[in-house]
């Protein structure tokens, strides 16, 4: 008896479908992951603005020194720095910008656009204006701060919030909506 041995060679069309299914499931998985920033949504950013204002008077109470949140709207990318006053007290005069101590620096991540600040607050519905220079917001020891609305957007303007801070409290709130 002569013993046959029946080889296969090749692949069959089904465990070539096979393949060619599961390099497109990982294709896309990889175009969606890369083509998104997480986190970077006007959203979040307000929120996370609205808490780091909210650090500044935190730390101005504890301190009791003053507070200073500079807004650089003149840089190509946008950040928001807060520094510490060298000498406690109320008077404005101790806050004296070389002997001032840095904090902490917020970056504005792709996507999100700080649009503008103002002291003003306009009534929801109203676009404000656009700011091309710094801003600064002060917190005092006694809790009190600059009046403040700042204007948070996406890069499209499709979703808009702003961030207020209260002068006599100097709480600082994350609202939908200019």
């Amino acid at each position: 008896m002569i013993a046959r041995h029946d080889r296969q060679r090749g692949f069959t069309l089904i465990e070539l479908g096979v393949v060619v299914a599961i390099i497109g499931v990982l294709a896309a998985l990889l175009v969606s992951v890369s083509g998104r920033t997480y986190g970077a949504n006007a959203t979040s950013m307000s929120t996370e603005l609205a808490t780091t204002l909210n650090y500044a008077r935190t730390r101005a109470l504890s301190t009791r020194k003053i507070h200073l949140v500079a807004i650089h709207f003149e840089m190509g990318t946008p950040e928001i720095n807060v520094w510490q006053a060298a000498t406690s007290g109320m008077a404005m005069s101790n806050f004296v910008p070389g002997t001032a101590a840095f904090v902490q620096r917020l970056r504005i991540p792709k996507g999100v656009s700080l649009f503008g600040a103002e002291v003003t607050a306009r009534p929801a519905g109203q676009t404000p204006a656009q700011s091309t220079a710094r801003y600064d917001i002060y917190f005092l020891p006694d809790g009190s701060a600059t009046a403040s609305t700042i204007y948070v957007t996406d890069t499209s303007q499709t979703r808009n919030h702003r961030v207020l801070v209260y002068h006599a409290t100097g709480s600082s709130y994350a609202r939908q909506a200019w």
